[in-house]
C-alpha cells in the first residue's frame, strides 16, 4: 500500500472515529424519563395550562446538580415540558375580618357649628353601653341628635396588628368620602392610624367601589376606634370590620437522614449526603444522656479534595425538670458538599458511647410548568450530567408579578408511585471520567476526540515528510 492510500485509509478512519464518537456523545445526553433516578406520576388539572407543584423530600434527597438542574416534567409522550423554578417565598394566609359593635356619634345642628369642645364618653346605663359627647361639662341626649358625623368601634379586647377596616354604610354615588381612624385607650387622646382615606362606591349596595380603608399593620392594645368623615358628608356607618394582618406562614423545609460513622479519628465523624440540594441547615442530636459537645464542621465534594472549614457550633442535650433541652439546627447556608465532617473539638471520646444522628435540612423547591402535550405527567430528578433548561419564571408566566405564582393551579405529585430508575453499570468512560476528574462523559468523548484527531494528523504529516525526504532530486544536464 502506498503511503496516498493509506493516508485515505487514515482520512476514512478518523472521519468515521469523528461521527462515532460524536454521535455517541450526543446519544448520552438524550434526555428521557428513564435516564433519571426517580420518578413521580403527577396529579393534574386537565383545564389549565401553566400549574404548579412542590417536590416531595424523596425528591429533594435525590438531586444530583446543586443549580437544581436536574429537574423534569415529562408528558405521556416522554417529552420534556417547559418549566421554571419558582422563587422561595414565605406564604401568608389571609385573615377573615371579623366584625365589631359600633356606636354611632350623633350631633345636632347646634353642635356641628362647634365641635371643638366636645368629647367622647361612653356611659354603662342597664348594661348597655351609651356613647355621648359632652359640651360645656353637659350630655346632649341622644333623642336630641339629628346627624351621625363618626362612630366608635368597641376594639378594646383586641390585641393584634390591623390590616384594613371594612365599612358598610349609605354613602353618596359616585362620591368619595375621606375616612381617618383614631385609636384611643382613654377616649381624650388618639393617635391617627389613618388620615382621610378615601371610600366610595359607583352604584347601589353590591356594586364596584372601595369601602376599605388601609390601617398597614397598626398594633391596637385594647383600644377605642374613633370613625370620622367630613360633617357635611351624606354618608352614615352601619357596621365595621376589622381584618388582622395576613398570618405568615413559616418556611416548611424537609429533613433529609445522612449515614454517619466515625472517621479515622474517634473524635472524627464522616457523614456522607447522597445528593447535591443546597443544605440550609444540619440537624445534629446527641445521643441519650446529658451532653455538650463543641464542634467544629468541614466539607468535601471528593475524597481526593483537602477538607474545608464550614462552621462551628456546639451539640447539647441537657435534662431539666420533666423536659430536655437539644441545641438548634447549626445554620449552613446553602452547603453543597458530598462529605462533611464532624470534628468534636479538644475531646476525643466525645463519640465512644453514642453517634449523633445527622439530618440534612434543605428549603423547599417549587416550579412552573406548561401542561403541554397529553397527560398524565410525571416528575423525573436525578441526574448527574442534565442540563438546565429552566425558564425565568417571568418568561413562563405571563404578566408575572412578585407573588402571582399563587395563583396557578396547584398539581400534586402522587409519593406512592415513586419509581426508580435501576442504577446504571460503571463503564470504562464513566470510570475514567472519575479517575480523571472530567466534569462529564460528552466532555471526556470531546477531548478524546480532540486528542485522537491531533495524533491522526500528525501522523499523516510525518507521513508527508517523509515521502518528500525520500523523492531524489532530478539529475542536472
Amino acid at each position: 500500500m502506498n503511503f496516498f492510500a493509506m493516508k485515505l485509509s487514515l482520512s476514512k478512519s478518523l472521519a468515521f472515529l469523528l461521527v462515532a464518537l460524536v454521535a455517541y456523545s450526543h446519544a448520552a445526553e438524550v434526555d428521557k424519563p428513564e435516564s433519571y433516578a426517580l420518578r413521580f406520576a403527577l396529579q393534574t388539572q386537565t383545564s389549565a395550562g401553566l400549574q404548579r407543584l412542590a417536590l416531595p423530600s424523596a425528591a429533594l434527597g435525590a438531586i444530583q446538580t446543586s443549580n437544581l438542574a436536574d429537574i423534569r416534567v415529562f408528558n405521556a409522550s416522554g417529552e420534556a415540558v417547559p418549566i421554571a423554578l419558582l422563587p422561595q417565598r414565605a406564604e401568608t394566609k389571609p385573615v377573615s375580618p371579623r366584625s365589631f359593635t359600633i356606636y354611632p356619634i350623633n350631633v345636632t345642628e347646634k353642635q356641628r357649628a362647634d365641635l371643638g369642645g366636645m368629647r367622647l364618653r361612653i356611659e354603662e346605663a342597664g348594661g348597655h353601653r351609651v356613647v355621648t359627647l359632652d359640651s360645656a361639662g353637659k350630655a346632649t341626649p341622644s333623642a336630641s341628635a339629628v346627624k351621625q358625623i363618626g362612630a366608635l368601634v368597641d376594639s378594646n379586647q383586641f390585641v393584634g396588628k390591623l390590616d384594613y377596616l371594612l365599612v358598610d354604610a349609605e354613602l353618596p354615588i359616585g362620591e368619595p368620602v375621606p375616612i381617618s381612624v383614631s385609636a384611643s385607650k382613654d377616649l381624650k387622646s388618639w393617635r391617627t392610624l389613618a388620615d382621610a382615606s378615601p371610600v366610595f362606591r359607583f352604584g347601589g349596595d353590591g356594586s364596584p367601589g372601595n369601602l376599605r380603608v388601609a390601617l398597614n399593620g397598626a398594633a391596637l392594645d385594647r383600644e377605642y376606634l374613633r370613625i370620622i368623615w367630613p360633617t357635611q358628608a351624606a354618608f352614615k356607618l352601619r357596621s365595621a370590620q376589622l381584618a388582622e394582618m395576613p398570618a405568615v406562614a413559616p418556611i416548611v423545609r424537609s429533613e433529609l437522614p445522612l449515614v454517619a460513622a466515625v472517621g479515622s479519628a474517634p473524635n472524627e465523624l464522616i457523614a456522607s449526603m447522597p445528593f447535591a440540594t443546597p443544605v440550609h441547615a444540619l440537624a445534629l442530636r446527641a445521643g441519650p444522656g446529658n451532653a455538650l459537645i463543641p464542634v467544629r464542621i468541614h466539607a468535601r465534594n471528593a475524597k481526593n479534595e483537602p477538607w474545608r472549614f464550614v462552621t462551628s457550633s456546639v451539640i447539647y442535650r441537657i435534662a431539666g425538670n420533666n423536659s430536655e433541652a437539644v441545641n438548634p439546627p447549626i445554620e449552613v447556608n446553602g452547603l453543597v458538599a458530598r462529605e462533611i465532617k464532624i470534628e468534636a473539638d479538644k475531646n476525643s471520646t466525645a463519640f465512644a458511647s453514642a453517634v449523633p444522628s445527622v439530618q440534612a435540612i434543605v428549603n423547599p423547591v417549587s416550579l412552573a410548568f406548561v401542561a403541554s402535550g397529553s397527560p398524565p405527567y410525571a416528575l423525573a430528578v436525578g441526574r448527574k450530567d442534565a442540563k438546565a433548561i429552566a425558564l425565568p419564571v417571568s418568561s413562563l408566566v405571563p404578566g408575572y408579578t412578585e407573588g402571582s405564582e399563587a395563583q396557578l393551579t396547584l398539581a400534586t405529585v402522587d409519593a406512592s408511585s415513586m419509581t426508580k430508575s435501576p442504577a446504571a453499570e460503571p463503564t470504562a468512560l464513566s470510570t475514567i471520567k472519575e479517575k480523571v476528574g472530567a466534569p462529564s462523559e460528552r466532555s471526556l468523548v470531546l477531548w478524546g476526540v480532540l486528542i485522537v484527531g491531533v495524533l491522526l494528523l500528525g501522523l499523516i504529516a510525518w507521513g508527508l515528510l517523509k515521502q518528500s525526504s525520500n523523492v531524489k532530486p532530478p539529475e542536472s544536464n
